[in-house]
């Protein structure tokens, strides 16, 4: 269930990342869809058990602080971010579905729109975009044409 206030800390998401530049540790797209989920969805108390899947990404990635910690992670799922996402928000819904804070999955490209090799890149649908962070230059947009997938987030 989505928190209220979660448009206002979405935004806040978002401005936070603008201007970041890739860094498998430090800036990358499961540090961001973690991130977001941590927005839209509001943070438990800290008395709370973390039990909702949707915290085990967040408890996961916040864990991974090292380039070799963020490339473990990804090898135990194929290499695949996607494969991350699934394993914590359960199976995609139909792109055509995904709203505002929703998360979506894109071929990986550089700034200017050129794939780079054959994985994929997590980001927030945000309308008919998609935030994604790329490689070679931070965050920047992709129509939601491009998704490969999508997971709600509610």
């Amino acid at each position: 269930m989505r928190e209220p206030g979660w448009e206002l800390r979405l935004a806040s998401v978002l401005e936070g990342w603008r201007g970041n530049v890739y860094d498998l540790a430090t800036a990358n797209c499961l540090l961001f869809a973690r991130d977001v989920i941590m927005a839209v969805r509001g943070r438990p108390a800290a008395d709370q058990p973390v039990a909702d899947p949707l915290w085990q990404l967040g408890t996961t990635l916040e864990a991974v602080t090292t380039p070799m910690g963020a490339a473990r992670l990804l090898a135990q799922h194929q290499h695949d971010p996607a494969a991350i996402i699934n394993a914590v928000l359960g199976a995609p819904v139909p792109v055509l579905t995904a709203g505002r804070g929703d998360l979506a999955a894109v071929a990986a490209a550089s700034a200017d729109g050129k794939p780079i090799g054959e994985g994929v890149s997590i980001g927030v649908v945000d309308g008919s975009l998609i935030h994604v962070i790329c490689h070679d230059f931070g965050m920047t947009y992709r129509p939601l044409g491009d998704a490969l997938a999508a997971w709600g987030v509610s």
